[in-house]
């Protein structure tokens, strides 16, 4: 499984890098600062999943993870949005933007792990329920 993470902290990046290691036999894990590297890596490279901060210095989350999805071949690229917001507009512009989840920090320790196995199976997770 390739994975990249993008969030402009490096104390989250390095956290939730732990989390992954620890659950998931993983082929690479790549890093990202802001939106607009991750949408560069994102054309370069093949990632299965991205771990998409959504406030960003230079691009911000959604933005970014709108321009993922909407390059040709990224349709299985499954993004799940970490976020510290909770709050139902921040989550539903994810959700429009492509993501298939949304976790927020403080749960990652617990919830990582769960949602990506969600994920993986095409069954979207998202912090707060949503009704289709």
């Amino acid at each position: 499984m390739h994975v990249l993470i993008v969030d402009d902290h490096k104390i989250i990046r390095d956290s939730i890098k732990s989390v992954l290691k620890l659950n998931f036999n993983l082929e690479y894990i790549d890093e990202a600062t802001n939106g607009l590297e991750a949408v560069d890596m994102v054309s370069e490279k093949s990632y299965d999943f991205v771990l998409m901060d959504i406030s960003m210095p230079i691009m911000d989350g959604v933005a970014a993870t709108q321009e993922i999805m909407s390059q040709k071949g990224n349709e299985t690229i499954k993004i799940l949005g970490v976020s510290m917001h909770t709050n139902q507009l921040d989550i539903d512009k994810m959700k429009e933007a492509g993501a298939r989840g949304y976790l927020i920090k403080e749960k990652i320790g617990e919830h990582l792990k769960w949602a990506i196995e969600q994920m993986l199976s095409n069954a979207p997770f998202f912090i707060i329920s949503f009704e289709d």
